[in-house]
């Protein structure tokens, strides 16, 4: 990028109406000399402070951003190109903490009733899809148990993404000039749920063509044609992270349903978004 403009009021004609900001950016040309750059940087938990729900151990957390330019001439004075890459890859991880069934619960021991109960096998599958706790137990309003504790998890956050820009300029004559631009940009950001049985994968997959013509009628008269084309798709979607028994399956064949018991966590796939 060569240079880049923040609009947010009083817009010239050349922008028209807009409800919002406007972002202008200049891409780079390439010039009758062969240019270019690599680079990386890199950023990891060496130096960062355990935050109050971590453990003894620091989540790991790694960042790298990498990438290259290069520009040249493809005819002297006439024809010119540039490209550049960008490249994210970054594993965070995060201390979830969440409340699910406590251990009693799972052995038919329920808050306010006086025997144990025996758990239908029906709902054994259910009962055991919940991950056992491994904190302090949350107490009812009267200060006795509630059937709940709570469970705290690490889990990795993982961004990758692919980004690419290249640009063509050719000079037609002292007047008129045309360019082609081309931009690539994919990626996907994966979050695990609070109780890490699923997770929460966003794909983003972009594309824009750009074309524009230049043509100097006089030296205080100059017409821009452009011609674009804009693609971008986004999904969203949870994987489940590990396996579960085929009996959940009871409402859909591919994925379990999403379970909720009031005070505790949901747990399971969100709705519209599942995908096994």
């Amino acid at each position: 990028m060569c240079s880049s403009d923040l609009l947010t009021s009083n817009y010239s004609a050349e922008l028209g109406g807009t409800s919002g900001g406007v972002v202008n950016m200049v891409t780079k040309s390439g010039t009758n000399l062969i240019h270019g750059s690599v680079y990386e940087f890199l950023r990891n938990d060496k130096l960062d402070a355990r935050n109050f729900f971590d453990g003894r151990q620091k989540p790991s957390f790694k960042r790298n951003q990498f990438g290259f330019s290069l520009g040249g001439p493809v005819k002297q004075d006439n024809t010119f190109f540039f490209g550049n890459y960008e490249g994210l890859r970054q594993r965070q991880g995060n201390t979830l903490v969440s409340t699910v069934l406590d251990n009693d619960v799972h052995r038919g021991i329920v808050p306010g009733v006086a025997a144990p109960i025996t758990v239908a096998p029906i709902v054994r599958p259910f009962l055991d899809y919940w991950p056992l706790p491994n904190g302090d137990i949350v107490r009812a309003a009267g200060g006795g148990p509630s059937g709940l504790a709570i469970l705290s998890t690490v889990a990795s956050t993982k961004v990758t993404e692919d980004y690419f820009v290249t640009r063509a300029d050719h000079k037609l004559t002292d007047k008129q000039s045309i360019f082609a631009r081309f931009t690539f940009d994919q990626g996907n950001f994966t979050q695990p749920d609070l109780v890490p049985v699923y997770a929460n994968v966003v794909d983003v997959h972009a594309r824009y063509v750009t074309v524009q013509h230049d043509y100097v009628l006089s030296p205080g008269f100059l017409t821009t044609t452009r011609v674009a084309y804009n693609r971008t798709l986004m999904g969203g979607t949870e994987v489940p992270l590990g396996s579960h028994p085929a009996g959940l399956n009871v409402f859909n064949p591919d994925f379990p349903p999403t379970v909720t018991i009031p005070g505790a966590t949901t747990i399971g796939p969100q709705i519209g978004r599942a995908h096994a």
